[in-house]
């Protein structure tokens, strides 16, 4: 199941998308929600209802793949123009230019909270009861 709608992705685009936009989105859907399960060790779904934030994450994954084409620099780290002899050199960082969705460092940024281990967790391991058991034998 995806983590987020065509509609979602449409919304992150702010256009309409062209039928086959959305078919290729359909596709890429899957493809971003499972490395969104992957990064965030477990399906993020609570009683069949995505997070908001999760959803936004995953879409804008995919619109970043459908605003890309082969002269943009989205997604790229670094771009420098030259002007003679007349050059451009786009630097992309690791999995950007694949052609598939991809977490940037911001997605993780907000997928943080959803995910497994993904911080320490104090725990209270005193309780009222301390010492009882000495008291009693």
């Amino acid at each position: 199941m995806a983590l987020a709608t065509v509609v979602d992705v449409a919304t992150r685009l702010a256009r309409s998308m062209t039928e086959a936009e959305a078919t290729k989105a359909e596709g890429l859907l899957d493809e971003a929600s499972a490395l969104a399960r992957a990064w965030l060790k477990s399906d993020p779904t609570v009683e069949g209802v995505v997070p908001d934030d999760v959803a936004i994450v995953v879409s804008r994954m995919v619109a970043r793949v459908l605003d890309r084409d082969a002269t943009s620099a989205s997604g790229a780290e670094a771009v420098t123009n030259q002007v003679g002899p007349f050059g451009q050199t786009l630097r992309f960082g690791s999995g950007t230019a694949s052609g598939g969705p991809w977490l940037a460092s911001g997605d993780k940024t907000i997928l943080a909270g959803f995910r497994v281990n993904g911080g320490f967790v104090g725990l209270d391991i005193a309780s009222d009861h301390t010492g009882m058991y000495r008291r009693l034998v």
